[in-house]
């Protein structure tokens, strides 16, 4: 009997339950990669799965939508237009477009920070009254 943590030959043939496991594992994995690939079809995005073998190794699949080559199209036009626009700017122009751009910006903090500091089951309080 081979003491315990002893290492299995490389060659060792795999137990009946090792296969079950491998089998069942084989299964679900195909049911999850299909249902990313329905997501991702249906919702036009990229869908990443990982999951875990019997053994501990990790298996990643990523599942594209149809829509995501067009959504970067878009957002790479998107970018396009407000560079050009951005660099016809005059220096006077840009300066109140980076103020705005800065004020919104902490506007979003500030509504992100007051966001986390409400507890659920606890009721916001308006301190300014």
């Amino acid at each position: 009997m081979a003491p315990a943590g002893a290492e299995k030959p490389a060659d060792a043939a795999p137990v009946p339950e090792q296969e079950e496991k491998e089998a069942l594992f084989a299964a679900k994995h195909e049911e999850l990669v299909s249902e990313a690939r329905d997501v991702a079809r249906e919702h036009g995005v990229a869908v990443t799965t990982v999951a875990f073998r019997p053994d501990g190794t990790a298996v990643a699949d990523e599942a594209v939508g149809v829509g995501v080559g067009l959504q970067e199209q878009v957002r790479a036009m998107i970018q396009r237009a407000i560079a050009r626009k951005v660099a016809a700017m005059e220096s006077g122009e840009l300066a109140a477009h980076r103020r705005e751009l800065q004020m919104l910006r902490g506007i979003v903090v500030g509504e992100l920070t007051q966001a986390n500091k409400v507890l659920p089951g606890r009721k916001e309080t308006d301190s300014s009254r």
